[in-house]
């Protein structure tokens, strides 16, 4: 499973397991127990980007909130709107935080 899946199904906490790794590793040793007794795999986040137009000059939203930038994008493609709190957004850009 993947490693905020089994973060989460463990501990309720999806990212425990990116925040608090050293100290799971210590527990696991301290209990005898190999890295691996976990079973996870990381799955990098994509990058995505949605430009609804190009102009000189252009402004681009970065999102770290995946579902946001989904949203967004059906918003600007649906109403043909790309404007927040009154600024014109040309490009979305979805970039995976530090954690």
């Amino acid at each position: 499973m993947s490693r905020k899946e089994r973060s989460f199904s463990v501990w309720g906490r999806e990212k425990l397991l990116d925040e608090q790794y050293a100290l799971v590793r210590e527990v696991l040793a301290f209990s005898g127990l190999k890295e691996d007794f976990l079973a996870f795999y990381d799955t990098p986040e994509p990058f995505f980007e949605y430009v609804h137009s190009r102009e000189e000059g252009m402004t681009v939203l970065v999102l770290e909130n995946k579902d946001t930038w989904f949203i967004l994008r059906k918003l600007f493609r649906e109403t043909g709107k790309n404007r927040i709190d009154g600024i014109r957004i040309d490009a979305l850009i979805y970039a995976e935080g530090a954690h």
